[in-house]
């Protein structure tokens, strides 16, 4: 299925009454995207790193790592935040309509992409000025809180 096709299958789905529980229900349990697995956390860190690699060519990396990010529609799993923040940006601003991170799914998203960037083999490794650090394990009920 092409990703416009369902693109608009899932707008109007949730634009229907109970569209956004249905739609939550099958990016969870059905289609798994909500989800972070180390291909997706690969396949993502891979687009910011083709960005990265030009920025370098450029002679740029300082507008990135001294600037002020503004991430609107930061989806499931924050991926290339967490690339800007490892090459150190430190001022990022992740933004959506919807809420659709929860802290489970942002401590799995960390621990994977923990384990991508501090494989020896990483190409990027040189780049690293820190690796992010584990969000606690009650993460959840600490949001819940709020």
């Amino acid at each position: 299925m092409s990703w416009l096709l369902k693109s608009i299958q899932f707008k109007l789905i949730s634009a229907i009454p109970g569209g956004r529980r249905f739609y939550y229900f099958t990016q969870d349990h059905i289609t798994k995207s909500s989800h972070a697995s180390p291909l997706r956390v690969e396949q993502k860190i891979n687009v910011g790193l083709d960005f990265w690699d030009w920025l370098k060519k450029e002679n740029l990396t300082d507008k990135l790592v001294n600037g002020k990010i503004l991430d609107m529609g930061s989806g499931w799993h924050p991926t290339i935040p967490l690339l800007w923040h490892v090459f150190g940006n430190n001022h990022q601003t992740l933004a959506d309509i919807n809420v659709n991170m929860s802290a489970g799914q942002v401590s799995e998203a960390v621990r994977i992409f923990r384990d991508i960037v501090q494989a020896p083999a990483w190409s990027h490794r040189a780049d690293l000025k820190r690796v992010p650090a584990m969000p606690p394990a009650d993460a959840d009920a600490a949001v819940a809180a709020l």
